[in-house]
Formats: structure tokens, C-alpha cells, sequence
């Protein structure tokens, strides 16, 4: 077998028995019925199970972004720093774990048709996660109500928010309790999803919808060529609105700063959260 086809047979086995290792390196998923298996208390470490990224996988506590199932058994089974680290030990410990053999002929036609089967799953979920998106934001837009005189005009004078911001942000009543919704939109202002803040008891309190990372809300600045001020939340973003009158994003949370379209010409001024 040459390296190269041993390689990729043992990487494709692997993925098909993402599932088979996680059980066997972490134990048991904290729900084995999600498309996205989450180990431990707070379900830091996630590993996808269906579709084109079956077996990626990442730890929000450890840091780890988007790995593959390689250095997942390098690193969670074996203690290596990445299956880099050494690689053919790494071969060595997938034929152990599923019992395969070195010896074993290779079906590249197979593998090539579960590759391609697996995208064509992934290909499905995203344009059936696009319809539902679509279905949303239409939803919710079609029943966005003015700001003034509304609860949520209420919520934000009394976190001492006093100028109104302008139609990215809505209040949204129909079917659930009263919310002030804020847009997330792309450079030319269309709406791609957005953040519902509960303006009674809810928990959770805020609820984002459709696609929000890179998506910024925006408020518009007295000046064009002024600085840009970047918050994590929509309420902090108001209020470094108000206090400078200057352009000013809210990313919807410390982990979609990275993922934020900042022009590389302005002056830009980050202002996150005391605890980001």
C-alpha cells in the first residue's frame, strides 16, 4: 500500500467512524441525536457528524479552531501537540482503534463515492438552512414595528439611551413575547439576520437569527471619514453611538469580532466588554 493511499484510506475511515472514536477517545456526546456532537459540562469541544465536514472539529476552551479528525486522535487520544507531530504513529493508532490492517486493498472508487455522497448531504443542509433563514428574516421583517412609542423605547431610555436609532433596529410582537430585534446586514444595508432582545422575563433573554458573524448592525456616523467604533452588543453599540455621534457596529459578541468586515482605511476603536 503506498503511503500516500494508506494515508488517505485510514483519514476516510476515520471520518466514517467519527462517531465509533469520539465514543471510544471521550465517551458519550452530550446529545448523540445533534448533527454536532459536544464533549463536556459546558460542551466546549464540538465535532461535526454529518455532511462535507464530518469529523472537523473544535474546543472553545482549549483554542482549537476547526481541526481535523487527525490531530483529534493525536491530540485527545495519543497527548501529541497535532498529528503532525508524528504522523505515522498517528496511521498506526487508526488501524488499532478500528481494527484495520496495513495489508487491507484500497477501493478508491469507494472512497471517492462516500466523499462525494458526504457533500452532497452537506450541499442539501446548507440550501435547506437557506430557505429556512430566508423564511425567517422574511417573517420578521414583515412584522417590524416602529421604535417610538413602543416598549422597547421604554427598555432603552431607561439604560439612558436616549437618541432612537435609525430603521436597522425594530421591535417585533407576534407569537412570542415583545423583543427589540437589531438587524445584522452586509456592506449595501441588506438584512442577513439578526438579534431579538427580550423586553419581558424570557430566558434566554437574546436570541440571534439567521447569520449574524460578519453581519454586523450598523449605525451611521455624522462624518464619513470619522473613526469606527466596533461593540460587542447592540446596547453598548448605542451607547458609544450616542456619547460620539460616530459610526459605531455591534458584532453580537466578543467571538465575532475576528469575523467582522473592518475596512482597512478607517481608524477603527474596538470596544469590547470588560469580561471578553
Amino acid at each position: 500500500m503506498q503511503a500516500s493511499s494508506q494515508r488517505d484510506f485510514l483519514k476516510q475511515a476515520a471520518i466514517d467512524h467519527a462517531d465509533e472514536l469520539f465514543r471510544l477517545i471521550l465517551g458519550e456526546p452530550n446529545d448523540a441525536r445533534a448533527k454536532t456532537w459536544r464533549h463536556g459540562k459546558r460542551g466546549s469541544l464540538m465535532m461535526h457528524m454529518r455532511g462535507a465536514d464530518r469529523g472537523l472539529w473544535k474546543d472553545w476552551e482549549s483554542g482549537d479552531r476547526r481541526r481535523d479528525i487527525l490531530d483529534f486522535i493525536a491530540i485527545y487520544d495519543m497527548g501529541l501537540p497535532d498529528a503532525k507531530a508524528d504522523f505515522p504513529a498517528v496511521l498506526s493508532r487508526i488501524e488499532a482503534l478500528l481494527g484495520l490492517s496495513p495489508f487491507d486493498s484500497i477501493d478508491t472508487a469507494e472512497l471517492d463515492r462516500r466523499r462525494k455522497a458526504r457533500e452532497a448531504e452537506q450541499k442539501a443542509e446548507d440550501a435547506a438552512k437557506a430557505r429556512a433563514i430566508e423564511k425567517t428574516l422574511k417573517r420578521r421583517q414583515d412584522a417590524a414595528q416602529r421604535l417610538e412609542d413602543s416598549p422597547a423605547e421604554v427598555y432603552l431610555r431607561r439604560r439612558g439611551i436616549r437618541m432612537m436609532p435609525p430603521q436597522s433596529f425594530a421591535t417585533y410582537e407576534g407569537g412570542h413575547d415583545p423583543e427589540l430585534v437589531i438587524w445584522a446586514t452586509d456592506d449595501t444595508m441588506t438584512v442577513k439576520g439578526g438579534q431579538g432582545i427580550a423586553l419581558t422575563n424570557r430566558k434566554p433573554r437574546k436570541l440571534s437569527f439567521g447569520n449574524i458573524g460578519g453581519f454586523p448592525a450598523r449605525l451611521p456616523g455624522d462624518a464619513a471619514d470619522g473613526p469606527l467604533f466596533i461593540a460587542e452588543g447592540p446596547e453598548t453599540a448605542l451607547t458609544v453611538w450616542q456619547a460620539t455621534g460616530c459610526e459605531t457596529w455591534a458584532v453580537y459578541g466578543a467571538g465575532n469580532f475576528q469575523s467582522a468586515p473592518v475596512p482597512l482605511w478607517r481608524t477603527v476603536i474596538f470596544c469590547p466588554d470588560a469580561d471578553a
